[in-house]
């Protein structure tokens, strides 16, 4: 998928080739078990897709949440298109495939301390680099949308209904409930 902007007001999405419906039910699950595309840009890859990428000689499939992996692509994208050097935003680094590897093809909240102890610090590590990058974004105000697009761990990344809510408050739609 590519998105065109030609202004602020026309936005155009094109290029489905390898797009594919995905209808959000996880029976006994947390997240669909897929195989993801070999065709995506590596720069604009979910932190877990990227691990999926780099190791996919030994991950074949993963679990995941398509739809927060694409807020996050996304949120690179918006970065990316601002002139914000996104390279390896998306990256644990390769040094700790093998512990990001059981998050991604077992369970998000497995239950061994050493390994979750492991993946708080790496996660942090690379949540400061994009909250690094993030403050350099100069449109300050969107700086609370880009982080819940680009929080690390998917489990609390934001769906694209929230951030569908911040967009239309942003452009002064507000619901009241």
């Amino acid at each position: 998928m590519n998105i065109l902007i030609k202004s602020p007001d026309e936005i155009k999405i094109i290029d489905f080739v390898i797009s594919f419906e995905c209808i959000k039910k996880y029976e006994g699950s947390a997240f669909h078990n897929f195989t993801p595309s070999k065709y995506a840009s590596e720069l604009y890859l979910s932190p877990e897709l990227m691990t999926q990428r780099r190791m996919h000689n030994t991950i074949l499939s993963i679990l995941y949440d398509s739809f927060k992996s694409d807020v996050f692509s996304l949120g690179l994208s918006i970065l990316s298109a601002c002139g914000i050097d996104v390279t390896n935003l998306n990256c644990f680094g390769q040094n700790y495939d093998e512990f990001i590897r059981s998050m991604i093809t077992v369970s998000y909240e497995c239950t061994d301390d050493s390994l979750k102890t492991t993946y708080k610090l790496i996660r942090e590590e690379l949540q400061k680099t994009i909250d690094e990058r993030i403050n350099e974004f100069r449109y300050y105000f969107l700086n609370d949308t880009l982080s819940i697009m680009l929080e690390v761990n998917i489990l609390e990344r934001a769906t694209i209904d929230e951030i569908y809510k911040d967009a239309k408050y942003f452009v002064g739609i507000i619901e009241y409930y």
